[in-house]
Parts: C-alpha cells; sequence; structure tokens
C-alpha cells in the first residue's frame, strides 16, 4: 500500500478543521470501509445538498481532497496493483474533536 506524503505528525497539540472540510470527515467517518475508495466518498457527496464545495470556486473532487491532505486531515493513496485510490482520516484529524476552526 502506498500513502501520499500528507499525514501529518500525531504530536501536535492543536487541530481544528475547517468548517469546509467538516461534510469530508463526516462521510469518512460514517464509511464501514477501513479505506473508503474516492469514488465511494464521491458518491456520498452527490447525496449532500447543497454541495460541500462550489465546482466553480473551489475545483473538482480531486482538488478538495488534494486540499483537505494539505492541511493534513487526510491522506490517500493506491492499493499495490489497483488502480482505484483510497482516502481516509489521519490519525491526527481522527484523535482530535470536529470542532470548525474560529
Amino acid at each position: 500500500m502506498s500513502t501520499s506524503s500528507s499525514s501529518a505528525s500525531a504530536s501536535t497539540s492543536s487541530f481544528s478543521i475547517a468548517p469546509a472540510f467538516l461534510p469530508l470527515v463526516k462521510v469518512l467517518l460514517g464509511s464501514s470501509m477501513r479505506l473508503p475508495t474516492w469514488s465511494s466518498v464521491a458518491n456520498e457527496f452527490v447525496k449532500i445538498k447543497p454541495s460541500p464545495f462550489d465546482k466553480g470556486e473551489k475545483g473538482s473532487f480531486k482538488l478538495y481532497v488534494s486540499q483537505a491532505a494539505q492541511k493534513g486531515i487526510v491522506e490517500t493513496g493506491t492499493l499495490d496493483g489497483v488502480e482505484e485510490h483510497w482516502i481516509r482520516l489521519t490519525v491526527r484529524s481522527s484523535s482530535r474533536s470536529l470542532r470548525p476552526r474560529p
């Protein structure tokens, strides 16, 4: 299994999640899959109204996930020998309270 370099140190004492990424966190927390695929997460986003991200402003789902990874909220990767990408919460984000950043 390969991962992106987006996972952050779990030793950070203060961590909050930007409100724009709370829908992503909630979808991932609600997933029964150990490594949810991008397509399964994207399918859940189709059901959320209003959309958690504005395609006109923030770009594609790929860009949205990339931004969440850069902020240390999620990490992504691919399974060896499989083309499907996965996404999961980082230890840092899943071990903290999900309070929005002020």
